[in-house]
C-alpha cells in the first residue's frame, strides 16, 4: 500500500471553499472511503489555496478514487456563480513569497481550479521537527483524527461564531492541560508567547485587536470561564459531553492530544535530540530575539528557565501545540480567531493581559 495526495487547487472566496469541503469532500470521503481506506485531508497555502486528500490504498484504488472524486468536483463547479469561482488575486501577486514560506520546490504552478494526484513514498512535512519520528507521528495522529476533524467542520458549519470560538478556547486548554500534568510548568503559558509575540507586531490595526479581544473578554468572561472549568475539570468534561455536541467534540480532541503527547514523550526521552554546535548558536540567536518581544518573553527565556526548555515534557508538549495549530485552517479557524482564543485563554487564567 502506498501514499497517494489528490490535490485540488481552489484559489476561490472563503463560502466556496468551505462549501467544496461540505458537499464535495466529506460526502465523498464518508461515502467511498471511511470503513475501509485511511485518509485525511487538510486546508493549506502553496502556490495559493489548496485541499491535499492524503490516501493510503492500491494504485488501482487511486485510479478509481480520484475518477469519481473528480467527476463529482466538476459538477460543483458548474452550480457556481461567476463570483463563486472568483480567484484572489494576492497569491498571485505574493507567488514569489508562498513559494518560499512553504517550502515549495517545483517551478511549475498548476492551474486554478483543477485537481491532480501523484504517488508518495512519504507525506512531507515542513518546518521544526524533532526528526523523522517525530513527523511519521504527525502522520499518523493526522490519520487518526480525521473522523474528529470532520465531526468539526460539520458543527462548525451548523453554529454561530461565538459557539465556534467556545470549542477553540476548549481546544486549547485541552492542550495546555497537558504540560500542566507533568507538572513542569503550566501549559497555558506557550499560548501567552504566541498571543505577546502577535500583539508586539508594530502595525497601525495592532491596538484595534487588542481593544476587540478586551471588549470581547468582557462581554463573555462568563461562558469562557466556564469552557476553561469545564475542559480542566474531567469530571465535568465527561458530565457535559453525554449532553452537548460541543463539549463531545472537545473531548475526542482531548483524547488525540493525550494520544500524541504520550508518544512524542516517549520518543523523546528514548531518542533524545543531538544538538550540535550550530544547533546550539541558533537556538541561543532565538532565544536573544524572543527576549526584545516583552517583560513575559525576557523572564521566561532567561537563562534561569534553559533546564526547562530542554525537558523531554517541554519538548514533546510544543509539537502537540504545533498540531493543534497545523488543524485549525482545515477546520476553518483563521489567525484572528486563533489570537483571539489565546487571549481568552490567558485572561481567563490570570486575568488582564499586558504585553
Amino acid at each position: 500500500m502506498s501514499y497517494y495526495n489528490i490535490k485540488t487547487h481552489i484559489n476561490v472566496p472563503s463560502r466556496t471553499k468551505k462549501n467544496f469541503l461540505l458537499r464535495v469532500m466529506i460526502p465523498f470521503c464518508k461515502q467511498k472511503l471511511k470503513d475501509h481506506t485511511p485518509y485525511y485531508f487538510s486546508r493549506n497555502i502553496e502556490f495559493g489555496p489548496v485541499v491535499n486528500l492524503y490516501i493510503q490504498c492500491s494504485e488501482q484504488e487511486i485510479t478509481y478514487i480520484y475518477s469519481e472524486l473528480y467527476k463529482r468536483f466538476e459538477t460543483f463547479l458548474d452550480t457556481l456563480s461567476e463570483s463563486e469561482i472568483k480567484a484572489n488575486n494576492v497569491y498571485v501577486e505574493r507567488y514569489s513569497d508562498l513559494k518560499s514560506m512553504n517550502g515549495i520546490k517545483s517551478n511549475t504552478t498548476q492551474d486554478n481550479l483543477t485537481m491532480v494526484f501523484y504517488k508518495m513514498d512519504k507525506i512531507e512535512r515542513h518546518g521544526e521537527y524533532l526528526g523523522e519520528e517525530s513527523k511519521e507521528l504527525f502522520t499518523k495522529y493526522y490519520f487518526k483524527s480525521q473522523n474528529i476533524m470532520e465531526e468539526s467542520i460539520l458543527y462548525f458549519s451548523e453554529v454561530e461564531e461565538q459557539e465556534q470560538l467556545n470549542v477553540i478556547l476548549g481546544l486549547f486548554v485541552a492542550c495546555s492541560q497537558l504540560l500542566d500534568s507533568t507538572g513542569v510548568g503550566q501549559g497555558y503559558l506557550s499560548f501567552k508567547s504566541h498571543l505577546l509575540g502577535f500583539l508586539s507586531y508594530k502595525h497601525k490595526d495592532m491596538p484595534k485587536y487588542e481593544q476587540f479581544f478586551k471588549n470581547d473578554s468582557e462581554k463573555n468572561k462568563v461562558l469562557y470561564n466556564e469552557t476553561v472549568d469545564m475542559v480542566r475539570s474531567q469530571w465535568l468534561l465527561d458530565s457535559i459531553r453525554k449532553e452537548e455536541r460541543y463539549a463531545q467534540i472537545i473531548y475526542e480532541w482531548q483524547q488525540i492530544y493525550t494520544g500524541l503527547f504520550g508518544e512524542m514523550l516517549h520518543l523523546v526521552k528514548s531518542q533524545p535530540p543531538q544538538n550540535g554546535l550550530l544547533f546550539s548558536f541558533i537556538k541561543q540567536h532565538r532565544n536573544r530575539q524572543f527576549r526584545k518581544i516583552s517583560s513575559f518573553h525576557k523572564q521566561a527565556f532567561g537563562n534561569d528557565n534553559k533546564d526547562f526548555f530542554q525537558s523531554s515534557e517541554f519538548q514533546a508538549y510544543r509539537m502537540v501545540v504545533n498540531f493543534v495549530y497545523q488543524t485549525l485552517p482545515t477546520l476553518g479557524i483563521n489567525s484572528r480567531k486563533r489570537v483571539q482564543m489565546s487571549y481568552m485563554l490567558v485572561h481567563c487564567m490570570e486575568g488582564l493581559v499586558e504585553i
